[in-house]
């Protein structure tokens, strides 16, 4: 499998290669079609955006801390 995954670096790139795997890693899957997803869906190179705190009354923001 190791061999697979190496291909990629011909049509990707080391550097995106070792980016999906790390990624991979993060994700806790460490299969072929974790990384070639990865690879091909280019979130090896984008970060998902934070999702914003939703307003609710319990929330107290850092002004009620100061």
């Amino acid at each position: 499998m190791h061999k697979q995954v190496l291909q990629f670096t011909k049509t990707y790139g080391d550097s995106r290669l070792e980016l999906a795997c790390k990624r991979a890693r993060e994700i806790g899957s460490h299969t072929y079609t974790t990384v070639k997803t990865i690879l091909k869906n280019g979130t090896d190179i984008t970060t998902p955006a934070p999702k914003p705190t939703p307003k609710h009354e319990n929330i107290r923001g850092s002004e009620y801390y100061n």
